[in-house]
């Protein structure tokens, strides 16, 4: 079997395996992919896979960092997004919070960190609400940009919907303080309209005041 017979042959296993979300199966694929070809050619066939189940890749694929980045900044920016900076930091969204790296648009912070809910005692229309504006990914942010095209992308892709967003559109309640900076966020939840309070703090603080300015900056711009 030549190089390309066996690619081939490894891009159909891989989509059997997301297919029947094993994870073991997947994670060795992917290795053995990346070992064939460019780093390009892998984020093009990483890309189609997370078209295919995003939340499989979200919750149980870790992708390397260079990765991570190569297909956020080319398959899941919006026309007129641009990516701003990433931090390290922790997001607080009500009682749950996320931790880890964060992506900084002028539209959105966006991650692929897992959303943790710290002991037993919330009650579930909590999680519900949470995990509506969490979980809703692009699709809420999608209707911030109604009279926005979606920006389209090589190969007729189109945004990729993976990881999880916190939009900027129409803030209300911004406040800055030396270690956070937070706002309140509309989201509709079972025909209701819910406020969800979300505070951010960088883990650095030298890079607070550059972080919050953009993050304030982008907030104002699309209220």
């Amino acid at each position: 079997m030549n190089d390309q017979n066996e690619l081939e042959a490894l891009k159909k296993d891989l989509t059997k395996f997301v297919e029947s979300r094993s994870l073991k199966a997947v994670r060795i694929t992917l290795n053995l992919i990346k070992a064939k070809v460019s780093i390009e050619k892998y984020c093009e066939i990483v890309v189609e896979q997370l078209q295919k189940d995003p939340q499989f890749f979200t919750v149980g694929i870790r992708l390397a960092p260079t990765i991570i980045d190569n297909v956020f900044k080319n398959h899941c920016l919006f026309e007129g997004e641009g990516f701003l900076d990433k931090f390290r930091g922790k997001v607080n969204i009500k009682k749950a919070y996320i931790s880890g790296k964060f992506y900084l648009t002028n539209y959105r912070l966006w991650t692929i960190e897992r959303l943790e809910y710290p002991g037993t005692y919330y009650s579930r229309g909590i999680f519900g609400l949470i995990d509506r504006l969490i979980h809703s990914t692009i699709a809420s942010t999608r209707k911030s940009f109604a009279k926005l095209a979606v920006k389209s992308l090589s190969d007729n892709l189109t945004i990729l919907e993976w990881g999880y967003s916190l939009p900027f559109f129409n803030a209300t309640n911004i406040m800055k303080t030396k270690k956070y900076i937070s706002y309140s966020l509309s989201v509709e939840v079972k025909d209701k309209q819910k406020t969800i309070e979300i505070k951010i703090t960088p883990q650095l603080k030298i890079a607070r005041d550059s972080i919050f300015s953009q993050i304030e900056k982008s907030l104002l711009d699309n209220q």
